[in-house]
């Protein structure tokens, strides 16, 4: 089973760039877009399965005290490449319509402190200093090898022209949304790890709650369940022009986050419980099988071998 299969006759716009990086800004670590990377639109519900996949992966690397930092670093850069940043900016205020309001109202969610703030300052979190250093930089060595550009056109060969093209692409958007795919945006690395942490804490949740005996454990997975939760996204029905005009049910999603956690609501409330704990290696997988219990033949393989060692160990055959 896959979870497209939820979202047939369904879509969703969303966009990426192919490559991302790290850079440091008042004492903190921000995810960002390459300066040279290139951009690309795609429809998040097509591949419902390997987004909400790797990013529960992800969140169970960082919930593994054994894994090193480098490695969710990179994890985390890659799901980047893929898929693009969660949208921070436009998921967390009470609507993503705030640029023209005199504050940003954030109301409670596990990310930030709930607040109320000026919508200068709100962006600014989003709009480190030093990215915008790196991007100056970047467009003065290409002008200075192609010569000066006229008025205000984007530098050649910055890329600047297909992060222009993505603001033309989804212009029907809220502008704040909108300017989480400029080139300059980037979000805080720890905002990242923590959402990650959080949506692997709330599988764990859920797989494991009717297994636990002891009530103080339960009543903290009834607090990880409460927990789960947004802003609901908007939708509307179109003519699908590549279908012969059939209906479809068009999202407009406010994030990336909102995304995940509504493909991610729909597994975690499905009775088939597609989304298993591999019993070897921990890694989420899909169960196309309801009695599955490993990702793959050679886990199953790993695992009944040991079993079998540890059961002649137990029978003195050793």
């Amino acid at each position: 089973m896959k979870l497209q299969h939820w979202f047939d006759r369904q879509g969703a716009d969303w966009a990426n760039y192919d490559e991302y990086v790290i850079i440091k800004s008042g004492g903190k670590k921000y995810v960002t877009p390459g300066v040279s990377a290139k951009a690309a639109a795609y429809d998040p519900l097509a591949i419902a399965d390997e987004i909400v996949v790797d990013a529960l992966n992800i969140g169970i690397m960082c919930v593994n005290d054994n894994t090193g930092e480098d490695r969710i670093e990179s994890a985390i850069l890659g799901f980047c490449g893929r898929y693009g940043l969660l949208g921070f900016m436009s998921a967390l205020p009470t609507t993503p319509d705030f640029w023209e309001d005199d504050a940003v109202h954030i109301p409670k969610n596990p990310i930030i402190r709930p607040a109320k703030m000026p919508v200068k300052e709100y962006a600014d979190m989003f709009f480190p200093p030093e990215k915008g250093e790196m991007m100056n930089q970047k467009a003065k060595a290409v002008q200075s090898l192609l010569g000066d550009l006229i008025g205000n056109e984007p530098p050649i060969g910055t890329g600047d022209r297909e992060a222009y093209a993505l603001q033309m692409k989804f212009k029907g958007m809220p502008f704040a949304q909108r300017r989480t795919f400029q080139r300059g945006y980037a979000e805080p690395y720890e905002w990242l790890r923590e959402q990650f942490r959080d949506w692997a804490t709330m599988l764990c949740a859920v797989r494991f709650y009717f297994d636990e005996r002891d009530e103080t454990m339960r009543e903290l997975h009834r607090r990880a369940m409460f927990a789960f939760g947004g802003i609901a996204p908007h939708y509307r029905v179109v003519f699908d022009e590549t279908d012969n005009d059939r209906p479809k049910i068009k999202w407009d999603f406010h994030s990336l986050l909102q995304t995940v956690q509504m493909i991610l609501s729909f597994a975690l409330t499905d009775e088939a419980q597609p989304l298993r704990i591999c019993k070897e290696c921990s890694k989420v997988y899909y169960a196309k099988d309801p009695r599955s219990q490993f990702c793959a033949p050679d886990c199953k393989n790993r695992y009944n071998v040991r079993k079998s060692r540890h059961v002649r160990r137990e029978g003195g055959d050793e």
